[in-house]
């Protein structure tokens, strides 16, 4: 039998320039990054402040300009409390918050349950009479009035922890500005720490914006429908790419690498998936979990990376990195079933990285091929 001139078929799997791979994950993950920074705030798209130190100034100049915020000093109360969602309630006495949108570590460690929220609007002429949008997101359950009238419902307000309910974390109600002078909007809302999300220090509160009725769930779900497809589309070239890569290190086991891009991108993958659910879901619980994974995958796609580079530079595997490599896929695996601290989680990122820099110095300083290249790329990533 005659054998094949592998000269006519310069493309081999082990030839393949292994720097590349790196630039086009770089690509990847900027791209993928740029694309859900400029997607996920969809719902709550150019939150402008007014610019009013004790009300929201709503106009249809200024509607027909963007969302305009709640973001003014607002009246709270501890408790649950008859009457505070009628106009003329008096919450004189009630103190006084920069913000309802705060974080939780920022919050008295009683911060549970029922609180009340109340602030004014001034209402342009040109908007009394004409249906108006409000959009408001957030984390617990929620009920929102305006002028003594129920706008919107999230979840069950209660103090009681067997009748408490997760609300949506988004909604949306349209409703129509009341003649006069007298706008006031009241938020009943609840709040608990749930060991399912305690060990986060996420927002609680709720953030408003006012916009022209067409911006409504419609509008925003067929937002999300185009940066969904967005995603798909780059998570599905990401897992094309490990599928590759797999088969290149089947034809050739001994380029190792392959099989740590390989990996790399997978994980990246899911990772990238799971960062995307935030602006596709909407309960906490399952944000939480959609968390968790976005945290380990990312962690690990770090690790095979950091593999990537040392058998690329064929620098070995010290036990150093062994022991840290172990470490890293116990608290992944751990952070997938909550058992640990988020902090844990953050502090533990910060090894893979100083590994991936001190590979790249090694590979630089023994002078191995295209150090600087290969190296240069990876601390980019």
């Amino acid at each position: 039998m005659t054998p094949v001139n592998m000269h006519l078929f310069p493309f081999r799997p082990e030839n393949y320039v292994s720097n590349h791979k790196i630039i086009l994950l770089v690509i990847f993950r900027f791209v993928v990054a740029f694309l859900l920074l400029v997607t996920l705030p969809l719902s709550a798209e150019a939150w402008q402040e007014d610019g009013s130190a004790d009300a929201v100034i709503i106009s249809e100049e200024l509607l027909n300009e963007g969302s305009i915020q709640v973001d003014i000093p607002i009246k709270h109360y501890a408790g649950d409390v008859e009457g505070a969602h009628l106009p003329g309630y008096d919450d004189s006495e009630w103190e006084t918050l920069d913000s309802v949108w705060v974080f939780r570590s920022e919050l008295p460690d009683d911060w549970d349950y029922i609180r009340w929220f109340r602030f004014r609007i001034d209402a342009d002429s040109s908007v009394i009479g004409t249906p108006i949008s409000l959009t408001h997101n957030g984390f617990g359950a929620r009920e929102i009035w305006y002028n003594g009238r129920l706008l919107d419902q999230k979840g069950v307000v209660s103090n009681n922890p067997d009748l408490f309910e997760m609300g949506k974390l988004r909604g949306w109600t349209v409703f129509t500005m009341d003649p006069g002078d007298e706008h006031i909007f009241a938020i009943r809302s609840a709040f608990t720490d749930y060991q399912d999300y305690a060990r986060f220090d996420i927002q609680t509160g709720i953030t408003m914006a006012f916009n022209q009725p067409e911006r409504s769930s419609e509008y925003y779900q067929e937002a999300y429908k185009f940066s969904s497809s967005v995603m798909w589309f780059m998570i599905g070239l990401t897992v094309l790419f490990s599928v590759l890569h797999l088969f290149f290190y089947l034809y050739n086991r001994k380029h190792s690498f392959n099989l740590w891009f390989s990996l790399a991108c997978l994980l990246f993958a899911a990772g990238a998936w799971a960062q995307g659910q935030w602006a596709f879901n909407e309960t906490l619980a399952t944000l939480m979990v959609y968390q968790g994974v976005f945290q380990s995958s990312m962690l690990l796609t770090f690790l095979c990376m950091a593999f990537f580079l040392r058998s690329v530079l064929q620098l070995g595997y010290p036990l150093y990195l062994k022991i840290t490599a172990a470490a890293i896929v116990l608290l992944s695996v751990l952070n997938l079933f909550k058992l640990i601290p988020n902090f844990i989680i953050l502090i533990s990122a910060l090894l893979i990285p100083i590994e991936i820099f001190i590979a790249a110095f090694l590979g630089i300083r023994k002078q191995r091929k295209r150090a600087w290249f290969v190296s240069g790329a990876m601390a980019a990533f």
